[in-house]
């Protein structure tokens, strides 16, 4: 089963640098080049999705702002690890748990790792190119850009406007998520 998952997601990955070059990099270059959209409109849109939490916001409009300014290395330092809290906050609003308790020091509560946050999705999120996506850019098996720029596992390389464009794009496939597409209410509770 493992080996079929890994196929799959390094299938995914190819036709996804493949997409890279022929969309995503002259869409994403086009955005950052027009004069009448700027960081305002991409964080007006983010926070108007109700995705994501107030406290994240602040934090995720220097990404953006970054993003905007050529600035991957920043940019992905950023926006990598907010999209793995926007993914926790969604969670938490369907009233998942994304805590759990340290097998080896009583008392003490640790976050729950990405793999499980990325399974309890599915049980949130019903469209299920949203979690293929976020799958195949978050996941081990796939580009794992959270454990790359969440472990300092990146070289310069991996600080481009691709892995920029890829992240973005997961921002706005979460963001443009409504009530209908949600699988259980989200009462607001993390917001």
């Amino acid at each position: 089963m493992q080996a079929e998952r890994l196929d799959l997601l390094q299938t995914a990955v190819r036709l996804v640098r493949i997409e890279d070059g022929l969309f995503l990099r002259p869409i994403l270059e086009r955005l950052i080049d027009r004069a009448d959209l700027g960081p305002e409109a991409v964080l007006r849109h983010l926070a108007n999705s109700g995705h994501i939490p107030d406290r994240s916001l602040p934090i995720i409009e220097v990404g953006v702002r970054r993003l905007w300014e050529r600035d991957w290395v920043s940019a992905l330092h950023i926006l990598v690890p907010q999209l793995e809290e926007v993914m926790r906050s969604m969670l938490r609003r369907a009233g998942h748990d994304t805590m759990r308790a340290h097998r080896d020091h009583p008392g003490t509560t640790v976050e729950v790792p990405l793999g499980y946050v990325l399974d309890q999705l599915t049980t949130v999120i019903v469209d299920d190119g949203v979690i293929f996506m976020l799958e195949v850019v978050l996941d081990l098996y796939g580009l794992n850009l959270r454990n790359q720029f969440g472990h300092g596992l990146v070289s310069i390389g991996d600080c481009c406007l691709e892995n920029a464009g890829r992240i973005l794009q997961l921002y706005f496939m979460l963001c443009e998520l409504r009530e209908s597409e949600v699988a259980s209410e989200l009462s607001g509770a993390d917001r």
